[in-house]
């Protein structure tokens, strides 16, 4: 089965968090660089209860679940586990992700 257009962006941007994950990043430098990249909070407070925050929290927890376990459904051409839509952990992700 081939991806949906949809589907192509969404790996790619989960390939990139991970690539960018080699070096030491917060989840807030990830955002500002690859998920709303131009998007900028002045104050830590803004950053800190915004809902972007939470969406690339959950970027990156899916990018990680990807590389656990969803690239080999991927490999085989399902894209039904590799591209899930299940919750990731809740657990509140210190900003420091390294």
């Amino acid at each position: 089965m081939k991806p949906t257009a949809y589907q192509r962006r969404r790996l790619a941007l989960l390939l990139a968090i991970l690539d960018r994950l080699e070096q030491p990043a917060t989840v807030r430098q990830i955002a500002h660089e690859l998920v709303l990249p131009g998007l900028g909070y002045e104050r830590a407070i803004e950053w800190k209860t915004s809902s972007h925050r939470r969406q690339a929290q959950r970027l990156i927890a899916e990018a990680r679940r990807m590389m656990a376990t969803g690239y080999r459904d991927l490999l085989r051409g399902s894209m039904r586990t590799a591209l899930s839509s299940e919750p990731t952990d809740d657990r509140d992700f210190d900003d420091n992700v390294r």
